[in-house]
């Protein structure tokens, strides 16, 4: 029988005093701590908006750019700061959104880390508000 605070055989954790009771003994009611990435429990959309993740400096200077092709009505959100030629090594394609209002196309590389994210019918799909600050196009 091993030492009582020493761990179990093939137990990756540590000794700590937390780990000894079995996830069965602890407390139904145990608080998380909280995160700012998880919306409040009221369940609000504005939750999302309003927690500091999204409105601190960092969180919208991360780089995303958005490109709006009205002609098209075709909208590219770029997630990482370039795009090489060659780069998009794989495309989900034909993800329609809820109501088939559009659809959306995802780009990965190929260590499959998204690249970036296609949008059809993006008037349908994209707030306005979304599309007016998106970049247009340049070229023939």
């Amino acid at each position: 029988m091993p030492h009582p605070r020493q761990p179990r055989r093939g137990s990756a954790r540590p000794w700590s005093s937390r780990w000894y009771r079995t996830a069965s003994s602890r407390p139904a009611t145990r608080a998380r701590p909280s995160s700012p990435r998880v919306p409040a429990r009221t369940g609000s959309v504005s939750s999302w908006t309003t927690s500091r993740a999204t409105s601190s400096p960092s969180r919208r200077a991360s780089g995303v750019k958005i490109t709006y092709d009205a002609e098209a009505d075709a909208a590219y959100i770029q997630v990482v700061a370039a795009i090489g030629a060659g780069q998009v090594a794989e495309q989900i394609h034909s993800i329609a959104t809820p109501g088939h209002k559009g659809e959306i196309s995802l780009d990965f590389d190929s260590n499959g880390q998204l690249l970036g994210v296609e949008v059809l019918q993006a008037g349908d799909v994209l707030a306005a508000e979304v599309l007016a600050a998106a970049e247009r196009p340049t070229g023939p």
